[in-house]
């Protein structure tokens, strides 16, 4: 007997053929004709062929399966006939003649499935029911896509996590060139940072340079137009500064002790975040107070209030009221 089998759900088909003997169908492993999906029973029943042709009868656990449109348990299955077993349809194409010899007896050792007349007909789903032994049997279940089963299904989630790890492992694990390039990329960034803050404006728009050479990543680019522009502005701002602290210094000797730290003092607050800006200013202060450079007593102080802007008052006059000390 051979047919054809047709999954009505995704319209997968596939051929059978079947010699005399008993051929168990169902959803489980040790099924002769595997039919994978819900409603369909481990051992849902059996065909028989044999000199008079095939029979078909349901377990009595299992549902009835549909012959020609009609539910039966137990009926003859004639060429032409169509057999309905939940989503698989099966129709019978022409019957075996009788074989001398019993039903499913064992055969030499087979040759590869790809190499089955049947399979190499019908494709991929074609599988030639041979009783073997029940490992035979699930190996047939499993290769054949005879629809869908926990094992398989455990198989495929096991082997895709693996090769997801495995993706993982190569793009960040402790020797990726992927994640060496990537702390690269952030550790330059962190060094243009630095040398930002450092006022060596030069050196952290080289650093900017060297990262665009390394990466075409559209998100690191925009992020390195922010900092560029940002080291520019800090740039600008440190220049200012500078100019303000040559303007102090040319005050230095037209204020008293007193109001001339003040002045320093206003200046650090505002530029705080330049650290060599700040040290020069204290160095100029000490040396104003060294008298290294000289500051006038004929000017009036400034007498503008710099605790607004954060300046610390109560500092004691080296020079009282612009007199010497």
């Amino acid at each position: 007997m051979q047919g054809l089998i047709v999954d009505t759900r995704d319209g997968r088909r596939r051929t059978f053929r079947w010699s005399h003997g008993t051929v168990k169908f169902g959803s489980g492993v040790d099924a002769d004709l595997v039919l994978g999906a819900d409603g369909i029973a481990e051992r849902h029943g059996t065909f028989t062929l044999d000199a008079k042709g095939c029979h078909v009868a349901v377990e009595p656990a299992a549902a009835p399966i549909e012959l020609n449109g009609s539910a039966t348990r137990d009926a003859p299955i004639r060429i032409g006939d169509v057999v309905r077993i939940g989503p698989f349809q099966l129709a019978f194409a022409e019957s075996a003649a009788p074989a001398p010899k019993p039903a499913f007896a064992p055969a030499p050792a087979p040759a590869p499935v790809a190499a089955e007349p049947a399979m190499a007909a019908a494709g991929a789903g074609a599988v030639p029911f041979r009783r073997k032994s029940q490992d035979s049997a699930r190996m047939r279940m499993k290769m054949a896509g005879q629809g869908i089963n926990s094992d398989g299904m455990k198989t495929v989630a096991i082997i895709t996590g693996l090769i997801a790890v495995g993706v993982i492992v190569f793009f960040f694990g402790p020797g990726s060139p992927w994640k060496d390039m990537g702390d690269n990329i952030t550790a330059k960034k962190s060094n243009a940072i630095v040398l930002m803050k450092n006022c060596d404006f030069a050196g952290a728009e080289a650093k900017v340079t060297e990262i665009e050479q390394l990466t075409d990543d559209p998100d690191v680019k925009a992020d390195l137009v922010k900092l560029r522009s940002q080291i520019a502005t800090e740039k600008a701002a440190y220049a200012i500064g500078k100019q303000e602290l040559a303007e102090l210094r040319g005050k230095a000797d037209a204020t008293s002790i007193d109001n001339f730290q003040r002045l320093i003092f206003y200046f650090q607050n505002k530029y705080l975040r330049f650290e060599p800006l700040c040290k020069d200013a204290d160095d100029l202060l000490a040396q104003a107070k060294a008298g290294t450079v000289r500051a006038s007593t004929t000017q009036p102080e400034d007498t503008r209030d710099f605790s607004a802007h954060g300046a610390a008052p109560g500092f004691t006059n080296r020079k009282g009221n612009g007199g010497n000390q």
